[in-house]
């Protein structure tokens, strides 16, 4: 867990004794925590709390940072009138809890706590949820890299936008028609995916629970899967599956090309560490579970793919532990120039004399999404437009491909046209709309 949150947390109880904690993490884009104010929480406040943040990085050399088992953790902040983190603490999965201490601040964490250089910015606005206030911002190991990151599009920023989402009072994303054909090309992604791997999909609102209980009460099943906004696949395991799924994430890391490192946890197994190595993986720690740690540009991490051996010989695994991360740290990636298979849409049509109907059919009956321009804007600003959308491919009919029996086709990035005839082009579109690696 990002030490900003912690920090950001003993700002908050410095300034605002009276205040609660409610809770906090760090999803891999930022930081945040939650509190629950016995006052009308105000914007205003924000530039106060970053202020004092500032004094309590500089003290990062009196951070204490105590391993306890769960319950004594509890007992711990119970003590310390933590009461909400306490119950936190106390539900822990590991066998031992991380709590923080800084001056009179005391807290629980449920991952481990990374210290060290802290260079942070706080958002500016806050998000209401329920009750609770949630304070987020964003924090980096160098001044130079929160620098860049500041001057840069961050993904959800670019995701607006490109006209994917739009962000609620809360924070929440809503997913605009573009970005639905995102989240939905993904998900028939994944479950080709694993069709092709025999799993049978199931709708049990994905709790591993659910899964175990159903392949015991039907025992003719012997992988079940299904997705939502995460996924959940389950499968009877054995060396061989736990190898073919490790095997598995090295092909989703190779295609969407995230920098990751993989984390054991939770326990021992001599058989993981064996399939990791035949795998030819290097990975962190111990245990029964591997969590594939994904980064993104700035080397922030997030929860990725993880796989578990369950009791039974069960075998639990996940790739998209939250599909709404994957796309933002997707978009982060690629700075919203998707791949040409993803892309929301893939093909824009700048009809000048032609009529584009025969083509736009032609490349919709293929599987392509292609939409045309039909504003009344001149050819240099459509063309504008594209491009800033991240078109991957812009057509152009006018009088000079009609003559030549031919079709103008510009690619994101490309400098220049290219006339290419009607049939290489579309033997070129899906070509590269079927290429993954």
């Amino acid at each position: 867990m990002d030490l900003a949150s912690h920090i950001l947390a003993a700002s908050v109880l410095e300034l605002f004794p009276q205040s609660a904690l409610v809770g906090g993490g760090h999803d891999g884009l930022k930081f945040h925590y939650d509190f629950e104010f016995p006052f009308e929480f105000q914007k205003e406040f924000l530039p106060l709390i970053e202020e004092k943040m500032r004094q309590l990085a500089k003290e990062q050399d009196q951070v204490q940072i105590f391993e306890m088992v769960p319950a004594v953790a509890a007992s711990f902040l119970l003590h310390h009138n933590q009461p909400r983190r306490a119950v936190a603490a106390q539900e822990h999965p590991e066998t031992l809890a991380a709590v923080v201490q800084l001056r009179a601040f005391t807290d629980y964490s449920p991952y481990p706590v990374q210290t060290g250089p802290l260079f942070f910015k706080l958002d500016p606005d806050f998000h209401r949820l329920g009750s609770a206030v949630r304070i987020s911002g964003v924090s980096f190991r160098t001044k130079d890299r929160l620098k860049n990151f500041l001057k840069s599009e961050d993904p959800l920023t670019l995701g607006e936008a490109l006209n994917l989402f739009v962000q609620d009072d809360s924070g929440s994303l809503l997913w605009l028609p573009r970005g639905e054909i995102l989240r939905q090309t993904l998900i028939a992604w994944w479950k080709q995916e694993h069709a092709d791997q025999g799993f049978e999909f199931v709708f049990t609102r994905g709790a591993p629970e659910a899964h175990r209980a159903l392949l015991e009460l039907a025992p003719e099943l012997s992988r079940v899967a299904e997705i939502g906004e995460s996924d959940l696949a389950t499968l009877r395991g054995s060396e061989a599956e736990t190898i073919s799924s490790l095997q598995f994430f090295v092909k989703i890391l190779t295609i969407f090309g995230f920098k990751h490192r993989l984390i054991l946890s939770r326990g021992r197994s001599s058989l993981l560490r064996k399939a990791v190595a035949q795998c030819r993986l290097s990975a962190e720690g111990e245990g029964k579970r591997v969590e594939v740690r994904v980064q993104d540009r700035w080397e922030r991490e997030w929860t990725g793919p993880t796989l578990e051996l369950l009791e039974g010989g069960l075998i639990a695994r996940t790739v998209f532990s939250s599909l709404e991360k994957w796309i933002l740290n997707l978009l982060d990636h690629t700075q919203g120039n998707l791949p040409f298979w993803l892309a929301p849409e893939q093909v824009r049509i700048c009809p000048l004399k032609q009529d584009p109907g025969p083509l736009k059919a032609q490349l919709s009956a293929l599987g392509l999404r292609a939409a045309v321009e039909e504003s009344e804007k001149k050819l240099g600003e459509k063309i504008h437009d594209a491009l800033r959308e991240r078109i991957p491919y812009i057509i152009v009919l006018g009088e000079k491909e009609q003559k030549l029996n031919k079709v103008s086709v510009r690619a994101y990035g490309a400098r220049a046209e290219e006339l290419m005839d009607q049939e290489s082009l579309i033997e070129k579109l899906v070509e590269e709309r079927n290429y993954r690696l």
